[in-house]
């Protein structure tokens, strides 16, 4: 089992044991260039449980979710389609298409979906292509504008 650890603006992680629960802060700098995941194995000082950590570089938190919605590239024809956000954070989401869809890095989209809160609130966003996973089925994007924060954020603060 992979733990999951946060590291802050300052490049600080805090390590918790599994077993025993006992934190240990390090600066982690010397990971932060890698492009790749990075993965630690830990020992505890305290009661020398050995497990594997894994850094989480990411500068906003991410929430598993599953959500059915549309896209449309308007590039030099329109494209539809159908997707799934599986997952979302205040600067993007990841999602999957039923069909391979060609789509290409830096495209501009505008999806809609419907949020799982109490108002089931419809979230429209024009969002950039950042990267395709090779299955060419899961697509990572960002907003285009992080200034319009509508619903999202006390969806994510749940």
């Amino acid at each position: 089992m992979e733990i999951k650890i946060f590291v802050n603006v300052e490049n600080m992680a805090t390590f918790i044991c599994p077993e025993c629960n006992t934190t240990k802060t390090a600066n982690v700098v010397k990971y932060m260039e890698y492009n790749s995941k990075v993965s630690i194995n830990c020992r505890c000082k305290n009661c020398n449980f050995r497990y594997l950590a894994y850094l989480e570089r990411r500068k906003y938190y991410r929430k598993n979710v599953n959500f059915t919605g549309t896209y449309i590239m308007l590039e030099n024809t329109v494209i539809r389609g159908n997707l799934i956000v599986k997952d979302i954070s205040r600067s993007g989401i990841q999602f999957e298409v039923p069909k391979q869809v060609k789509f290409k890095k830096d495209a501009i989209l505008d999806i809609k979906f419907i949020l799982d809160d109490v108002n089931k609130s419809l979230i429209k966003k024009q969002i950039k292509v950042i990267s395709i996973k090779k299955n060419g089925y899961t697509v990572g994007v960002k907003y285009t504008s992080l200034d319009d924060y509508d619903q999202l954020g006390p969806y994510l603060l749940v």
